[in-house]
């Protein structure tokens, strides 16, 4: 089964009700090496999750090329909520870390309304789903 290995990416369409898309950064704390081979193809990438039984999708099984994850994870950091300057002016990003059952984390990044609403209302130590990954 192929694997996101650290320092890969994953976009999210949505996050508890968010419309706007967050981009997402995996690490897994429990990589087996460093080694990166050849990316995976679309058609060699076989989704691990039941989608008629909705189960949970570890955070070191998720795919850049597969969108019908979801995650269940703790959000165990939430960085205060700053500003950065861009080529369309101010915007405001909030970072978090979720930690799923398995140990594994993955850095979530919120940009512009998404940030400031997710600085107001994810809360570290609660459990949150996340799903519909593009």
């Amino acid at each position: 089964m192929a694997q996101l290995s650290k320092g890969s990416l994953a976009k999210v369409k949505a996050m508890d009700g968010f419309a706007d898309p967050i981009v997402l950064q995996v690490s897994s704390l429990q990589q087996k090496d460093d080694t990166n081979g050849p990316p995976a193809s679309p058609s060699s990438v076989a989704p691990t999750i039941s989608k008629r039984t909705k189960g949970f999708a570890r955070i070191d099984q998720l795919h850049p090329y597969d969108d019908q994850w979801c995650i269940k994870a703790k959000l165990s950091r939430k960085y205060p909520l700053r500003t950065i300057t861009a080529r369309g002016g101010t915007r405001a990003v909030c970072t978090v870390e979720l930690v799923d059952s398995e140990g594994h984390s993955i850095q979530g990044t919120f940009w512009g309304p998404q940030a400031e609403r997710c600085s107001v209302t994810l809360d570290e130590g609660k459990v949150y789903v996340v799903e519909r990954f593009t």
